[in-house]
Formats: C-alpha cells, sequence, structure tokens
C-alpha cells in the first residue's frame, strides 16, 4: 500500500461542537468512541477500536484547546508543508530558509528542498512561546497603565 504525505492544520472546532465532547470527556473515563463512515448510497462501515480511540485523543486534544496538526509519518517536509504547519506562507518558509532560521537541504540536481519536520515544528513552538511571552507583556504594560491603547486597538491573540 502506498503511503501519502498528508500535513494539514485542523481548525479549531466551534464552542457548540466543542460543548457535548467535554461534557462527555469529563464524565466518563470509559468512554469508547464508535466511528462509522455512511456513503451517500447509505451503505456503511464500521470501523475498528482502534480508530474509534483515535477519533477520541483527537476529539479530547481539541476539548483541551490544542492544536491538532495531521502529519504523515515523514522525516522531511517540502516547503508547502511546513508554511501549512506554520501558518504562514510558502514564501515565508523561503524567507526563513535563506534567513537561517530554519534549516533545508536541497535535492541532488533540482532547486527543490526538503525541511526537517523535527525542525519545522521546534520553530513553531519557540515561535509559539515568544508569541505568548510578548502578548503576556503587552497584557501587563496595560495593566500597569505603562502602554495604553484604545480597545479597538488591542493586539489579537492567535490560538494555539
Amino acid at each position: 500500500m502506498s503511503r501519502v504525505r498528508a500535513v494539514a492544520q485542523l481548525d479549531p472546532l466551534s464552542e457548540e461542537d466543542l460543548e457535548p465532547v467535554r461534557v462527555l470527556l469529563d464524565n466518563d473515563e470509559g468512554l469508547s468512541v464508535v466511528v462509522q463512515l455512511v456513503a451517500s448510497d447509505g451503505t456503511s462501515l464500521q470501523m475498528s477500536e482502534h480508530v474509534g480511540a483515535l477519533v477520541r485523543r483527537v476529539l479530547g486534544a481539541a476539548a483541551d484547546g490544542q492544536q491538532i496538526d495531521l502529519v504523515g509519518d515523514v522525516d522531511e517536509l517540502t516547503p508547502n508543508e511546513a508554511s501549512v504547519l506554520l501558518g504562514v506562507s510558502r514564501n515565508t518558509v523561503l524567507r526563513l530558509i535563506a534567513g537561517g532560521d530554519l534549516r533545508a537541504r536541497t535535492l541532488p540536481g533540482s532547486l527543490h528542498r526538503r525541511l526537517p519536520r523535527e525542525d519545522v515544528l521546534a520553530y513553531r513552538e519557540r515561535r509559539n512561546a515568544l508569541e505568548s511571552a510578548l502578548a503576556h507583556s503587552a497584557d501587563l504594560a496595560i495593566e500597569e497603565g505603562i502602554w495604553d491603547l484604545p480597545e479597538q486597538r488591542r493586539p489579537r491573540r492567535r490560538s494555539h
């Protein structure tokens, strides 16, 4: 069976979708999830317990507010795949490579690049930590009256 390269960042679920999930997860430690695929013609296929356990983990992470990424079992990413994980454009990834913020290798005999997946994920963690620290500093400055911004110009927070 051939492997499909899959890299995607899932959009956060709405509070409306998450609330019933939180209630179930908070009240039933032995909760098992049954996944059933239903085709447009009505035929259905019940998936294995393993698939149900995977869906339960994803829903639990979403309920905890965690960012959910789908990354295939690959060691290297294309610049496009890295851009999906980082939530930036491909050109931004190329600038990060050129500036030395991300490592990449050029494939022999071509201009195509590959980035170590672990480096991309580590960069994202560093960036998220820096953004959180800056947001915290801004909040403190506003609270202390050092930085006074009109309400409509306050920095927006990105969810991670």
